[in-house]
């Protein structure tokens, strides 16, 4: 049995099933998936990209109370409060709204000389 413990100790983490906050990521507006959404731990770089379907999965620390942060470009971002009793078994539906602002502020630039030219767009 003594031989054993330290096997043990080594693979725990993996005996031990990990928990998961995971779900999908939607227009609050026309509830159509968002694909390419961070979804991630705050203060970490554990996290996920939302897929085709805005699906994501994002593996949690162990350490709990934690903040979940939902993003996206053009979108207003969106916290979750993940505390030790939160119940992680059913997914969640994450609605992001609009953010107008970020949305109309962009301008189109364009920089170049007589062979080549870019356009950008920057923000004021």
């Amino acid at each position: 049995m003594a031989r054993l413990l330290p096997l043990l100790l080594l693979f725990w983490p993996t005996l031990v099933a990990a928990q998961t906050f995971q779900g999908r990521v939607v227009d609050a507006g026309s509830g159509e998936p968002l694909p390419g959404a961070h979804v991630f731990v705050d203060g970490t770089n554990i996290g996920d990209v939302a897929g085709e379907d805005g699906s994501f999965s994002v593996p949690l620390p162990e350490r709990r109370p934690l903040v979940i942060v939902i993003s996206m470009v053009g979108f207003r971002l969106q916290t979750v409060a993940v505390q030790p009793a939160t119940d992680l078994s059913e997914d969640r539906l994450i609605e992001l709204a609009e953010d107008p602002i970020i949305l109309g502020e962009f301008s189109e630039v364009t920089v170049g000389n007589a062979t080549t030219s870019t356009t950008c767009y920057v923000a004021p």
